[in-house]
């Protein structure tokens, strides 16, 4: 799994690539740490979410902990799930039960669609993607590479 932060103008929005494994306990502290450091240093802006995934994600332990760490505002925040896998979709039913919130499943092909889905600037896509593939070449799988197989210039 890797993590960042993407900034653009007054939209923050936090990455999560993972590969066909779900994260360890090591990664997943460091997403959550990255996610309580936003909070921290920008109490006003929302932080959205997009997360690629060839099928690896959080256990239920760790849906929670992602729930106690968001801010109360976060909470309506739009989110993005860029997957194929019906497991995956099943994990986001379980998050809309347990959060009321903003998330949503887009196949690869409809990538765009879920950047724009969490108000990131069509101007934003590919200083976007260039970070998103630097840090997907570190996950084994490269769900980047992947969800760009589908989607060709």
């Amino acid at each position: 799994m890797a993590a960042f932060v993407f900034s653009a103008a007054d939209k923050h929005v936090i990455v999560a690539l993972h590969g066909k494994k779900s994260p360890s306990a090591g990664e997943w502290s460091q997403y959550i740490t990255l996610a309580r450091e936003h909070y921290r240093t920008h109490p006003r802006i929302i932080l959205a979410g997009v997360t690629a995934t060839l099928g690896g994600a959080p256990d239920s332990k760790q849906r929670k902990q992602l729930i106690e760490a968001s801010s109360t505002e976060s909470l309506a925040s739009p989110g993005a799930v860029i997957s194929d896998s019906p497991m995956i979709r099943g994990i986001i039913t379980a998050f809309l039960w347990m959060r009321k919130n903003n998330l949503r499943a887009f196949a690869p092909n409809a990538f765009r669609e879920g950047l724009t889905h969490v108000g990131l600037p069509e101007t934003e896509f590919v200083r976007f993607l260039t970070q998103a593939q630097a840090a997907s070449a570190s996950v084994a799988d490269d769900p980047v590479a992947e969800v760009l197989k589908s989607n060709p210039h």
